[in-house]
């Protein structure tokens, strides 16, 4: 029993020893032979400065409040808004930019 056979790999003698063996460990990533899935694509209009349309800004002060069961005029559900307070950096204005999220996705 001390030494291994030429037709055993080891195991045996590991397993004699008390050490245990390793699992193989998964594959990590996309399975081979699955496709890509096509995504939408999302455009989004950058907020801009109301008095001179810019859209570099710069945000000073961010406040977020949490809701339940509150609706949008159009119907859309929300749970949270954030108001950013941002300077515009062309013209110097403050002014407030109010989002509107659902579920940490943003809506409306």
């Amino acid at each position: 029993m001390g030494q291994p056979s030429p037709e055993s790999d080891g195991d045996e003698q590991a397993a004699e020893c008390g050490d245990t063996l390793e699992a193989p460990r998964k594959r990590r990533g996309r399975p081979p032979g699955s496709k890509t899935r096509t995504l939408p694509i999302v455009t989004e209009e950058p907020a801009r400065c109301p008095r001179c349309e810019s859209t570099d800004r710069r945000v000073v002060r961010t406040t977020t409040r949490e809701f339940s069961g509150q609706q949008l005029p159009n119907g859309q559900n929300f749970d949270s808004v954030t108001w950013r307070h941002v300077v515009c950096k062309n013209c110097g204005l403050l002014h407030l930019q109010k989002a509107f999220y659902f579920g940490g996705r943003k809506v409306g």
